[in-house]
């Protein structure tokens, strides 16, 4: 060590570490991932990062959705990374969990689900449905898999506009059952990853999604940087400028380039000296000529309504709307046949006439034969319309 050399035990200890460390340490510390098991993982390094980061930044949102359908603050963070074996992810689960399987078909095809603990499953349902200590059925995990099914849709869309992709998934299969009756192939790897899915006023929960490995891939391979390329050998050879003299625009040396002067038969080029040939004859002046440009009007524009004729016949659709309201979930999912659901508009009050969904009148109803009409009592002003739009 006294010349600042390594010995060849101490170079082979270094190697030997940086072995045992790379899986978890190195590609841990430097990514935030993971450590990344599995017998060979298909992602490199910079797909790793760039699929965490993915992953992040749609997570972050995700939250939010679900909080809306639930009625709770809902986070969902810290997303862990684990390339793993479908064997393996089965011995890591709990007895019984609930999967819900939504493939991806397009923008990336390959499988993708969602895997949940019965407590986190339950919570989700009870909150959807506004009750208490619900049990695990059909009913109850139709509302955890629509409240999967609106995560879902907002990470496609959020992953799918930085990957510049149409990320859609098939619909949501529910099912409650035994952990080694999962549809993942136990010899095939996954890229298996770990949610903390944080309720307002509960427990923090685990969820875990599954990516198929080559889902994950192409998802990351789309945002990663390129690994560097090498220079081609030989490129540093041809390459200007490369220790010869450099080129002088005015009485100095000429660029060599180490090579023979080219002449060409021509006058050497001068800048500020004599006119450079390159032994072509020279195009008489008189063959240019000047841009001829037609002469327009005063810009003012023709009379409006000119060439309305040509819109005569276009079709619009309008429609006559009684009122509107607002439910929860759990209201709609609670509907049955003889509900009442109160409108926003006083009986009496005149109905709203849309064209293209834009408010241009308002009427009363009358009935026409055996057929409901509407009579225009009020056109909206043009001005309120424009500032409608």
């Amino acid at each position: 060590m006294s010349d600042g050399s390594l010995s060849q035990d101490e170079l082979d200890a270094l190697l030997n570490e940086s072995e045992d460390d790379m899986p978890g340490s190195a590609m841990g510390d430097a990514f935030g991932a993971m450590p990344v098991s599995g017998g060979g993982s298909a992602l490199s390094s910079g797909e790793i990062a760039a699929f965490t980061d993915l992953l992040s930044t749609s997570s972050s949102n995700e939250g939010s959705a679900v909080g809306g359908m639930i009625g709770k603050d809902v986070t969902i963070a810290n997303p862990k990374i684990e390339v793993i074996s479908g064997a393996d992810i089965v011995k890591q689960l709990a007895p019984q969990v609930v999967e819900i399987v939504m493939d991806y078909e397009s923008g990336c095809v390959g499988a993708h689900s969602y895997i949940l603990d019965t407590d986190l499953a339950k919570t989700i349902a009870g909150l959807t449905m506004g009750q208490d200590d619900v049990e695990l059925n059909d009913m109850t995990l139709g509302a955890v898999s629509e409240a999967m099914n609106v995560l879902s849709g907002n990470a496609n869309n959020t992953i799918g506009t930085k990957i510049k992709k149409d990320l859609r998934t098939s619909p949501p299969v529910f099912t409650i059952k035994d952990n080694s009756a999962l549809t993942l192939s136990s010899a095939d790897s996954y890229v298996k990853v770990m949610y903390d899915f944080n309720i307002e006023g509960y427990p923090t929960y685990k969820l875990i999604e599954i990516y198929g490995m080559n889902v994950a891939k192409d998802m990351a391979s789309a945002v990663a940087p390129p690994p560097a390329a090498s220079a081609p050998a030989g490129m540093m050879g041809t390459m200007p400028n490369a220790g010869q003299p450099q080129m002088n625009m005015g009485g100095m040396p000429n660029m060599n380039m180490g090579m023979p002067q080219m002449n060409m038969g021509m006058p050497q080029m001068n800048m500020g000296m004599p006119q450079m040939n390159m032994g072509m004859t020279q195009m008489p002046p008189s063959q240019f000529q000047s841009v001829q440009f037609s002469q327009f009007g005063n810009g003012q524009p023709e009379a409006q309504g000119g060439n309305i004729n040509l819109l005569m016949d276009v079709d619009m659709e309008l429609t006559v709307e009684l009122g509107r309201t607002k439910r929860s979930i759990r209201d709609i999912l609670s509907m049955g046949e003889g509900t009442v659901i109160e409108l926003d508009k006083l009986a009496g009050e005149p109905v709203d006439i849309l064209v293209n969904s834009k408010l241009v009148a308002r009427g009363e109803v009358v009935v026409i034969d055996e057929s409901f009409g509407v009579r225009v009592t009020e056109i909206i002003n043009p001005m309120d319309r424009l500032r409608d739009l």
